[in-house]
């Protein structure tokens, strides 16, 4: 078997995976709740306040950002993807602004397509891992890539209590709303939760102890056995259990966009560096600033599009329900819409220029590329 050293087994170094990768969502938990008592709850949208859909702008520009430099900075990339890139986003933009029930449609994919995103993100930073202490790319695989759905996905089911009547209430307080089709989950809720409640969380349950008997089993044997896996799904599991169960909407909301911002920008800055020192042929240490200021500038530029918006008389109005926030008339309106279409996009290109197969994975142990 293959000795690989302990500092080998890190993507850029201990300090960098640690902050950016392995320990992120702690870190992401902790400024999460430092900055919830500062947030503005004299607005809101569905009970989120105000000043928390702008700050998420902010952070989910990281991940945003990740998207021109890997697919628009990226030559190889771009021509071999120009038509997902370019054809894609720009009819998607065009259907949101067509229609309501598209946006609708659009929002509710959103969420769960970000849901898997972010599990196969957190799973494929673990496979790299594990090639890299000294593992082959088809051991374990399936039985991470469920774990990390289970991550995500079971904290959800577990607040889907037959009659949870706070959760069922917040799904008709939709009424009235652009959001008014999706009252029908909380009809389903109270008459079919039960039937699944239990068996998901018994099925779930079940496979973690699996997953931990099959991975002493792995290290009994002599396979190597990547510490830094191990560490990264625990505290990604700790974390996302501990936000959904005991944490405010404020909290969870910024806490799992956060951390996943911070691992979208930790692999992207490391992955890419080389790619913008030879597209724009510039020093190595400029390309953190570079990051930095892209970010930034989408960040800015977003908002100084919002204010463009307003002076031309789309004036933003707040009223008795949450249809205001999706109204063309409405400058952070247009805003929330130019969202939508950039994180559907930054999932859609890691999905198809990141794809998590094997090959890719043994490719990333040589750092040449990133699977997400």
């Amino acid at each position: 078997m293959k000795e690989t050293s302990l500092k080998s087994q890190y993507l850029s170094g201990v300090t960098y995976d640690s902050i950016l990768l392995i320990f992120a969502p702690l870190i992401s938990l902790a400024i999460s709740f430092a900055l919830a008592p500062l947030m503005d709850h004299s607005k809101s949208l569905f009970g989120l306040a105000l000043p928390l859909i702008i700050m998420s702008f902010g952070i989910e520009s990281f991940q945003d950002t990740s998207t021109i430099f890997r697919a628009y900075l990226n030559p190889a990339v771009f021509k071999r993807y120009w038509g997902r890139l370019t054809l894609v986003p720009l009819a998607g933009l065009l259907l949101v602004f067509v229609s309501n029930d598209i946006l609708l449609f659009f929002i509710v994919l959103d969420v769960f397509w970000d849901l898997y995103h972010s599990s196969m993100q957190t799973f494929g930073i673990g496979r790299v891992y594990h090639v890299m202490a000294g593992a082959k790319s088809k051991v374990g695989r399936w039985q991470d890539i469920t774990l990390n759905i289970i991550l995500y996905v079971f904290p959800i089911f577990a607040l889907l209590r037959p009659n949870d009547q706070e959760f069922i209430g917040t799904l008709y307080a939709l009424e009235g709303t652009v959001f008014s089709r999706v009252t029908f989950m909380a009809d389903a809720l109270e008459n079919f939760s039960h039937l699944f409640y239990w068996p998901f969380t018994l099925g779930e349950f079940a496979f973690i102890f699996y997953y931990i008997w099959i991975t002493w089993r792995q290290a009994k044997s002599g396979e190597p056995v990547s510490i830094q896996k191990l560490l990264l799904y625990a505290v990604t599991g700790f974390t996302v259990y501990v936000t959904w169960h005991f944490c405010p909407p404020l909290v969870i909301y910024i806490s799992l966009e956060l951390y996943h911002a911070m691992h979208t920008f930790g692999i992207t800055l490391w992955s890419e560096k080389k790619t913008l020192q030879e597209t724009f042929n510039i020093k190595k240490s400029w390309t953190f600033f570079i990051f930095i200021a892209a970010i930034l500038a989408m960040a800015g530029g977003l908002e100084v599009l919002s204010e463009w918006a307003n002076s031309k008389g789309m004036q933003l109005h707040a009223t008795n329900d949450d249809r205001w926030l999706f109204e063309d008339s409405s400058g952070l309106g247009l805003i929330v819409k130019l969202r939508l279409i950039f994180m559907l996009l930054h999932a859609w290109s890691d999905i198809w220029i990141w794809s998590v197969r094997k090959e890719e994975v043994e490719n990333c142990s040589k750092r040449t590329t990133l699977p997400l």
